[in-house]
C-alpha cells in the first residue's frame, strides 16, 4: 500500500492576510516599517500582526541587504520565539514543514555557533576564571 505524504498547505494563502498584505504593499510600496506598522493600525488580530512583521521583513532582507549586526541578545529573542512557536505547531505538520524550516535554519545556525565557538576560542583562557564567591552576584541565594 503506498502511503500518501501530507501536503504542505500555506494558511494565509488566499485569506484576509493577503489582501492586508497587498494592500499595506500598494499604500508604501517602498517603506516595510510603515507596512509593518500597517498592520498594527488596521487593528488586526495579533497572529496577522506577527505574520504581517515576518512576511514584510521577510521580503525585505532578501531584495535590498547583505549583512546586519544583530546584538546576541536580539538573537536570543529571535530563537526563543522560533522555539515556543515550534513547540506550540500541531502534531500532525507534514513532514516537509520541518524539512524546509530546518533545512532554511540549519546554515544560519550553523554559522551563528562557528561564530560563537571562533570567538569563544579567542577570549576565553583559564586564567580568567574566578570562584562563584568572587564575582559580585556570589551573594545571591539560588
Amino acid at each position: 500500500m503506498l502511503e500518501r505524504k501530507k501536503r504542505v498547505k500555506k494558511k494565509t494563502s488566499g485569506s484576509e492576510f493577503d489582501g492586508l498584505l497587498r494592500q499595506a504593499r500598494e499604500k508604501y510600496p517602498y517603506d516595510p516599517q510603515r507596512q509593518v506598522e500597517f498592520f498594527r493600525s488596521e487593528q488586526t488580530s495579533t497572529k496577522y500582526e506577527l505574520v504581517g512583521l515576518l512576511k514584510v521583513t521577510e521580503m525585505n532582507l532578501a531584495e535590498k541587504y547583505k549583512t546586519f549586526e544583530v546584538s546576541s541578545e536580539n538573537m536570543d529573542c529571535i530563537f526563543r520565539s522560533l522555539v515556543d512557536l515550534t513547540s506550540h505547531l500541531k502534531e500532525d505538520l507534514p513532514d516537509g514543514v520541518y524539512e524546509y524550516t530546518l533545512n532554511n535554519l540549519k546554515g544560519i545556525t550553523d554559522s551563528i555557533l562557528k561564530q560563537y565557538a571562533d570567538i569563544n576560542a579567542v577570549t576565553w583562557s583559564p586564567k580568567t576564571l574566578f570562584p562563584a564567591s568572587a564575582l559580585p552576584e556570589a551573594n545571591l541565594l539560588l
